[in-house]
């Protein structure tokens, strides 16, 4: 089977590497409320672990047998690095390449620019995932950012994914209302059919977890508890790009295999895990490889 390629990419703060995290289902790259991506990084579903870092030329400047998310933030943080490749036992499928790429607005640094425009416009690749931030939707930006993609990457192989709607404030807009707003600006910049998943990465991070039974800082923890005990209203079903049948469908999926049997909450939490619109966006990943190699 071939080996499936799949593109992330935003400007600051959408919450890219928390998707991509939450789709590892593990912290494994580190994010904050700033630019933490300096590098293009890698990442394969492997039974060994290995971080392999590269220069500009491609050279190899260190290799190890070992995988931990602080080596990989030093790794990144290197003005010696460009790219970085990793293999780990991740969930996922071993014909599946996730590729962190650097967010091309921090003014700090425009190298961040030129890599993530460089290797949009130079490498092959499956599918581009565009993460948006659903609390800052339309800056300028994005607008330059999408006019490049527009020209550069086939439109089928682009989806975009609406991160932090769980902050949205649903007070003062419906989140119907916002993505009609939305797909309607990407159809302005030359997007006639965009695929749009609304997410919260995070609350999908956390629970995942929660459910590896992964340590959980003492902020997530709370974090944790509340969303699980709020009514997730933040969350349309109407948005799914999918027909009811495939939604109930992604709903009774079995998932959570590291939590133990006698886990008494398990409805619930799936349940919970539904609502943050992740699983809906996961399957349609999977649906994609899938098809991709029939």
């Amino acid at each position: 089977m071939n080996k499936i390629r799949i593109v992330f990419t935003a400007t600051m703060s959408a919450g890219k590497t928390t998707c991509i995290n939450a789709f590892l289902g593990t912290e494994l790259l580190h994010s904050a409320n700033e630019a933490t991506t300096a590098t293009v990084t890698e990442i394969h579903s492997s039974n060994v672990e290995m971080v392999r870092a590269f220069d500009s030329n491609k050279a190899i400047v260190k290799e190890v047998h070992a995988l931990t998310a602080e080596m990989l933030k030093v790794l990144n943080q290197s003005q010696q690095v460009q790219e970085i490749l990793v293999k780990g036992k991740f969930n996922f499928s071993e014909n599946l390449v996730l590729i962190d790429t650097p967010g091309p607005n921090n003014s700090r640094d425009t190298n961040h620019k030129n890599l993530a425009y460089e290797f949009i416009e130079e490498s092959n690749f499956d599918f581009l995932v565009y993460i948006i931030n659903a609390t800052q939707p339309f800056i300028n930006d994005d607008v330059q950012y999408l006019k490049f993609i527009q020209k550069k990457v086939q439109h089928q192989k682009i989806i975009f994914l609406v991160n932090k709607i769980d902050e949205f404030d649903i007070e003062n807009e419906s989140i119907s209302s916002f993505i009609n707003n939305l797909t309607s600006y990407l159809k302005d910049l030359g997007f006639l059919q965009p695929i749009i998943f609304t997410i919260s990465a995070y609350r999908s991070l956390l629970i995942k977890k929660f459910t590896k039974q992964e340590k959980l800082s003492r902020k997530e923890r709370r974090e944790l508890f509340s969303f699980l005990e709020d009514d997730n209203i933040f969350f349309d079903y109407g948005l799914i790009p999918f027909p009811i049948e495939t939604i109930n469908h992604i709903k009774c999926q079995k998932r959570f295999e590291d939590l133990d049997e006698d886990f008494q909450d398990y409805d619930y939490l799936n349940q919970i895990y539904c609502n943050t619109g992740f699983p809906y966006f996961e399957f349609y990943i999977k649906d994609q490889i899938f098809r991709l190699n029939k």
